[in-house]
């Protein structure tokens, strides 16, 4: 699985696949490309990576701009649909979060109703969680509200492949992916407006 994090304007360095050394971003010693530390409840492995959003990418009205470019580089090499995190109930943009490994739960901080990205629904039970219970995304700043966005990693047959779950915390502007996983079933459609 790939976490990752950053501010906008952090020096971003090519992924390199571990072994790693570096154990916090601030601690970052020269081509060193990652980092541990811990944001909020949850702890997360930062990637600094440069990856510019590529021709053939899709992407959503309102996804902010550092989102798109974290999103795009936490991703393989594969063409991606970005799609914002918008609140059926009232259209609000900001959410309170809940991740494991296998999926997130999104609540809005407008008027509270709550979603599953993807199919999270599925294996959001005590059953699928083993030793991974869900925990409350966090910023490093102590926040927890976030704009939510979803990467979702494209076959070449169009089918949805990998979801990637980014969060932009609201208070400062901190990118990081707090949940990715693979999809190996199909047909995929419906999961690219369950965002």
């Amino acid at each position: 699985m790939v976490l990752g994090m950053a501010r906008p304007g952090d020096d971003v360095r090519p992924v390199r696949e571990p072994p790693f050394t570096c154990m916090f971003p601030d601690q970052n010693p020269e081509g060193c490309p990652y980092a541990f530390g811990q944001a909020g409840r949850m702890w997360v492995r930062g990637v600094w990576n440069d990856a510019s959003v590529r021709a053939d990418d899709q992407v959503g009205d309102g996804v902010p701009a550092e989102l798109v470019v974290f999103l795009r580089s936490a991703v393989d090499g594969r063409p991606v649909k970005i799609a914002p995190s918008v609140c059926e109930g009232c259209g609000g943009r900001v959410f309170f979060v809940l991740v494991n490994a296998s999926g997130v739960e999104r609540e809005c901080s407008g008027c509270d109703s709550r979603a599953f990205i993807a199919d999270s629904g599925q294996y959001w039970n005590e059953e699928s969680w083993e030793d991974d219970e869900p925990g409350a995304a966090g910023c490093p700043c102590g926040s927890e509200e976030f704009e939510a966005a979803v990467a979702f990693s494209l076959g070449t047959d169009g089918a949805v492949r990998w979801v990637t779950v980014g969060l932009r915390c609201i208070q400062d502007g901190f990118c990081g992916v707090y949940a990715d996983w693979k999809i190996d079933y199909g047909p995929t459609d419906h999961l690219l407006t369950m965002v």
